[in-house]
């Protein structure tokens, strides 16, 4: 019955999927090929790590591996790792007891594990986590127990895994950033998810996709020309499917009156990302100059406090004798 309850409450919550592996958009045999294997994977019960960069849809996939799994009609509870500091992460993942530290629920609050109990627990960007807490969860997924914070009772739990990132894991073992036995757990099986410019084919179905979806709130009957649709595949993509739907928004935005959209319109709205990100370089480099010669001017103020000793001025400015002549000889002051 109170498992029944639990079930209940997970429905009402939202916590379940509702990406289907029809809702993966190209044809291109990149995108065919991660879709196959994906399939492969979720009728096991062996814990995947999902690779790929920014907006390459991990959680598309993660979500689909679900649905596609005979886990479908269970939770799927997803967290992104990145999202919290681990102090908070820990009590999110395993719950906690009435009292377990200041600004806890009156009544406790389970836990991910808890919530994902039968289904799938998603752990986004897993590659975020701090040595420390990845002991924790090594832990937690070697017994499949857990124990809420302030609590004495040992709750099992039966989920399936699947954890994604866009870091090299391996690179992060071998420079001791993450453990190497959480590192093999987490990667029983692993999918590697191409970049859109690897699938250069499906940025047309891509476009037009995302150009309906987005010109819904705004009416729009405006569409791509085969010259703007050439112009969007020459393009990189460095921010993937993400940068692709920031856009087509903002061009729906611009030229929602229009009745359609031609190459110009996206190279003039390309150069003005050119431009903004020029701006910014500049206001970078603006600031750092701004902060090194705050220093310098610190320096040269000490030294005349001090008579020009040096050795005083360091002590006095925390700095070693050395560093501070690095900063004066790269600012040229003497």
């Amino acid at each position: 019955r109170t498992e029944a309850t639990v079930r209940r409450k997970i429905a009402d919550s939202g916590l379940t999927a509702d990406k289907r592996f029809e809702d993966v958009l190209g044809k291109s045999p990149e995108i065919r090929r991660a879709v196959e294997k994906a399939k492969a994977y979720a009728i096991t019960e062996s814990s995947i790590l999902l690779l790929g960069e920014s907006g390459t849809g991990k959680e598309l996939f993660a979500q689909s591996i679900h649905n596609y799994s005979k886990r479908a009609t269970a939770p799927f509870v997803a967290i992104n790792c990145a999202a919290m500091p681990s102090t908070l992460l820990e009590s999110e993942l395993f719950g906690y007891e009435p009292g377990a530290f200041t600004g806890a629920r009156a009544k406790g609050k389970p836990g991910m594990f808890e919530l994902a109990h039968g289904g799938t627990l998603f752990l986004d960007e897993i590659g975020e986590l701090d040595l420390q807490f990845q002991g924790k969860l090594l832990r937690a997924l070697q017994e499949h127990k857990i124990m809420r914070l302030g609590g004495d009772r040992i709750i099992p739990v039966d989920i399936r895994l699947i954890t994604a990132t866009n870091r090299n894991l391996y690179d992060c073992v071998k420079r001791g950033l993450f453990r190497q036995d959480l590192y093999y757990r987490i990667n029983v099986l692993n999918l590697v998810l191409p970049a859109l410019r690897d699938c250069v084919s499906d940025i047309p179905v891509l476009a037009r996709a995302l150009h309906k979806k987005s010109a819904l709130p705004v009416g729009s009957n405006v569409h791509f020309t085969a010259e703007a649709l050439s112009v969007l595949q020459q393009y990189t993509w460095p921010g993937n499917v993400r940068e692709l739907l920031n856009l087509i928004e903002r061009l729906m935005a611009l030229f929602s009156g229009k009745s359609k959209i031609d190459g110009k319109m996206i190279k003039d709205v390309f150069s003005e990302d050119r431009e903004m990100r020029s701006l910014q370089m500049q206001s970078s480099a603006s600031s750092m100059l701004s902060d090194a010669e705050d220093d310098v001017a610190e320096i040269q103020r000490v030294l005349a406090m001090t008579n020009g000793n040096y050795t005083k001025a360091a002590k006095i400015l925390g700095l070693s004798r050395v560093t501070l002549w690095r900063k004066l000889k790269r600012n040229q002051t003497f």
